[in-house]
């Protein structure tokens, strides 16, 4: 699988070499709906006094397959690059803001709030290159961990700014939805009705979602997939929907885009910016291709047209040509340009150009862009209106009455729109949801009635969205939208609904919250307000919220004003939104009333259980951890063996052991033959833990860490010394020394304890299982003993080191040192130095000694001669500590 893989990215890179880069396909327009959205905002940004813009990365390890080469970050310091510009066009009437965080199964803030401008602009570009990078590690891509995150800190932010704000998420992914737990359920937590896509919709938050999708190889993202992102984006996908359906008239949809290959989020990205601005995209292009022949693009600009923007990606710097034929570098920084205003960026190989007129230019021009023939150029255009419109009620509105409504669309400048430039224009403005007739366009403004009934909502929805097509050329051009909300009025003799909505305080892991709502008596003497209970809808996880107070009714004053409490409970905490109403009935001083609905609207957020949440991580890591252990230690366990059979031999022969090795004692030419093998007692083929072979002890242990290596020991049965050709560890401690499982690889030595002089001796052992013949396995034991030079020299120091001294093995013995004498067995102590053969003695240190009529021996067939007494030593018991082996003895 992996050599496939390889394969089919070394194709792929062949045919992107052969074929350059796909510029016009590398990108997905926009749909109606996602260029709704940029209208939206734009129209928000006209108006308001900030833009807050959350931007949020995915930080998912599937980044190492779709991103190895960091392009997003590219594409991330562009949209900075962008929303400065933006910053800097507005001329300070705007304030541009942006924060930048990573989000996998956390939302971790990288770059607080700040303006896009100066040192706040330079660390969201630092944090990009030199946090995102290393942001690709996690394995879940949590889509609720992004939105919720982005969600709570877009409100923190405006609700420490004043005046109006417009907050846009700017979310980047590359993968599907992936968590811990039922992915269903966390798509049903996102989608369901009042979930956490309902929430940023009723915050009026719109979610422009980057998709960073590949169709085939490491990270692909089949289409199912692709379209519930499209879904939370924008409200449906192909065959999916997400939220409320239909979208309530006062919910903020999102955007989607996306990009096939990661070098196109550069491109993708800088296009974000003029959509913001108004901008709409027009088809992509090629260069040189059939729209750009001979690596010229021609770009037309008609009348009521501000201008154009191109994001052009090519490494060698491309060139505008003006109408009137002249050719300009296209250098960073700003120009004029036949009478256009011509402003430049570029970097890494992108170019961005913009070219406006505060009005669009008298008549119908051509601009062209040149990208040469020597190479392949993507060519992303995007054309901009430069109209923003405006939505008022200029005499208010009154319940009952009819009310004059109007949108005004005008340029930058002020300039009103001429709707006689246009191919067509198309104006359509609502109050409520519903469509309200409007005259032609007369002076940029185009006005209608509309009438409020009573039990209307006490703050209207005013909307109003333009698009238009350009002449001669046809350029399609907005839409652009704006909205407003207006209080609907009683008259005089009601009291006055100063709070046209109940918005209670995110509930954070609570149940309750509360509000209040601000009314004002009527100058013309006492009235009274009463509230019923509504319908309020939330998440199922929440229980049956609902609203209200301690006071049924309130009485007010003339003129007096009143604050009525409320408060909203639910059934439990829970992620998503709480929507609804609550019926006010409005006494008028005359007695008459009427009834205003009052939205009610509340964010859910369920807090996170920190000892539940680290307690599931701990869970999973160590569940996580102990899979692989376990396959290590059973592994271990069954690899850490030593294989016999029928054919396993074994020889043990007597040597003495010098500083260039062994050799043998037996008057043999060679140092192993193969008369000295002979066959271990073994039948069948089998694999053991333990052996025992020529008075050799082999086992093994087991590390602790599964992913270290068992180790393989030997010891000698009868308390030799003992030593191994092992080259890093020849010896241990004299005791044990390493063995290798498998039997052949290793030369044994089991040595005599060294007396005070004299020859270090003992015995050369190898097992081995003989498999190509004998004289093979004589040949490589052979060569084995020769390679272990060093071996057998560092284990003749470490022998000798434990030799005792000379003088103190050889001191004679005292009167004050105590004697051992020989006691018949069952007699008294006075007997014969001497005893009879075949009679056992003990010594009178417990140690005990027999005849066998060779001379008097100890039990381990050592001799003993009378008279003598052994010398005591540590391991046998009863006789005290010894520096000599039990077969040493001094006369006595």
């Amino acid at each position: 699988m992996r050599v496939l893989r390889v394969a089919w990215l070394l194709v792929a890179a062949a045919l992107l070499l052969v074929l350059g880069p796909p510029a016009a396909a590398r990108t997905e327009p926009l749909s109606d709906v996602g260029q709704s959205t940029f209208a939206r905002i734009a129209g928000c940004a006209a108006d308001a006094e900030h833009l807050l813009v959350a931007i949020v990365v995915d930080g998912s390890s599937s980044l190492r397959d779709t991103d190895p080469q960091n392009r997003r970050v590219d594409g991330i310091e562009t949209a900075v690059d962008s929303l400065a510009g933006l910053q800097q066009a507005s001329a300070g009437r705007l304030s541009v803001e942006a924060s930048l965080a990573a989000f996998s199964s956390d939302y971790d803030d990288l770059v607080p709030w700040g303006a896009v401008e100066g040192g706040h602009a330079d660390d969201l570009l630092r944090a990009a290159r030199e946090e995102l990078p290393g942001r690709n590690r996690d394995e879940q891509t949590d889509y609720r961990v992004a939105l919720r995150g982005a969600e709570q800190s877009l409100r923190s932010r405006q609700a420490d700014l004043q005046g109006s704000s417009c907050p846009v998420v700017l979310w980047f992914t590359d993968g599907e939805l992936d968590v811990a737990g039922s992915e269903q359920a966390a798509a049903a937590q996102l989608c369901d009705p009042q979930g956490l896509v309902d929430v940023l919709r009723g915050a009026r938050i719109p979610v422009v979602a980057v998709a960073l999708f590949t169709d085939s190889g490491p990270g692909a993202v089949p289409p199912a997939a692709r379209e519930e992102l499209r879904a939370i984006a924008e409200g449906a996908g192909d065959g999916t929907s997400c939220g409320t359906q239909p979208l309530a008239p006062d919910a903020a949809p999102g955007a989607y885009l996306r990009a096939d290959q990661p070098a196109a989020l550069r491109r993708l990205f800088a296009g974000v910016g003029a959509l913001i601005e108004g901008g709409r995209q027009a088809e992509g292009a090629g260069c040189p291709g059939p729209a750009c022949p001979d690596g010229r693009l021609t770009v037309p600009v008609d009348p009521g047209l501000a201008g154009f923007r191109a994001v052009v990606e090519t490494s060698s710097p491309p060139r505008l040509v003006g109408p009137g034929g002249g050719r300009h570098e296209l250098r960073p920084g700003s120009t004029t340009v036949d009478g256009a205003a011509v402003s430049v960026t570029s970097g890494g190989g992108l170019t961005v150009v913009s070219v406006t007129y505060p009005a669009g230019p008298p008549t119908s021009v051509e601009w062209g862009l040149e990208t040469g023939t020597d190479e392949q150029a993507a060519v992303d255009l995007y054309y901009v209106w430069g109209v923003s419109l405006t939505v008022a009620a200029p005499d208010g509105l009154v319940v009952g009455e009819p009310s004059r409504v109007q949108a005004t669309a005008r340029f930058g400048d002020g300039t009103p729109v001429d709707p006689d430039v246009y191919r067509s224009l198309d104006l359509t403005l609502r109050a409520g949801g519903t469509q309200v007739p409007v005259g032609a366009l007369t002076a940029g403004v185009a006005a209608g009635e509309v009438a409020v009934p009573g039990g209307s909502p006490a703050a209207v929805e005013l909307s109003a969205s333009a698009a238009a097509v350009s002449a001669p050329s046809g350029i399609r051009l907005g839409p652009v939208a704006a909205t407003t909300s207006v209080t609907a009025s009683l008259p005089p003799a009601f009291p006055r609904l100063d709070t046209s909505r109940l918005e209670f305080p995110a509930l954070e892991g609570t149940t309750t919250a509360t509000a209040a709502l601000e009314l004002t008596g009527s100058d013309r003497g006492p009235t009274r307000a009463c509230y019923a209970p509504g319908t309020l809808t939330g998440p199922p996880e929440a229980g049956n919220p609902a609203v209200g107070s301690a006071d049924r009714c309130v009485d007010l004053p003339a003129g007096e004003q009143r604050r009525w409490d409320f408060r909203l409970t639910t059934g439990a905490p829970a992620d998503g939104r709480v929507d609804g109403r609550l019926d006010l009935t409005l006494t008028a001083v005359d007695g008459q009333s009427t009834t205003v609905a009052v939205p009610v609207t509340a964010a859910l957020v369920r807090p996170v259980d920190e000892p539940l949440r680290w307690g599931l991580t701990a869970a999973l890591v160590l569940l996580a951890l102990a899979l692989p252990c376990a396959i290590g230690w059973v592994g271990n366990a069954a690899v850490a063996r030593y294989g016999v059979g029928p054919r396993t031999r074994v020889a043990s022969v007597p040597v003495v052991l010098t500083p260039d090795g062994p050799r043998r004692t037996d008057g043999a030419a060679a140092l192993l033959t193969p008369e000295d093998f002979g066959y271990l007692d073994a039948q069948a083929p089998r694999r053991v833990t333990r052996l025992d072979a020529a008075g050799l002890r082999f086992s093994r242990t087991l590390p602790l860490v599964p992913f270290a290596e068992p180790a393989a020991w030997v010891r000698s049965a009868s308390g030799e010394l003992v030593a191994s050709t092992e080259r890093h560890e020849p010896w241990v401690d004299g005791q044990r020394a390493r063995a290798g499982f498998g039997l052949g690889s290793r030369l044994y030595l089991a040595l005599a304890h060294p007396g005070p002089d004299g020859d270090v001796r003992g015995r050369l052992v190898s097992v081995a299982e003989e498999t190509h013949g004998l004289r093979d396995l004589v040949d490589a034991q052979l060569a084995e003993a020769a390679r272990s030079g060093a071996v057998w020299e560092d284990v003749h120091e470490r022998v000798e080191a434990l030799r005792p001294e000379p003088d103190a093995a050889a001191a004679p013995v005292t009167e004050a040192e105590p004697q051992y004498r020989p006691v018949w067995q069952g007699h008294g102590p006075d007997v014969p130095t001497v005893p009879p053969p075949g009679a056992g003695i003990r010594w009178d240190d417990g140690g005990t000694r027999r005849d066998d009529g060779v001379g008097p021996r100890w039990e381990d067939g050592a001799p003993a001669p009378p008279g003598g007494r052994r010398r005591p030593r540590d391991d046998d018991a009863g006789t005290g500590p010894d520096d000599g082996p039990p077969s040493v003895f001094r006369g006595g």
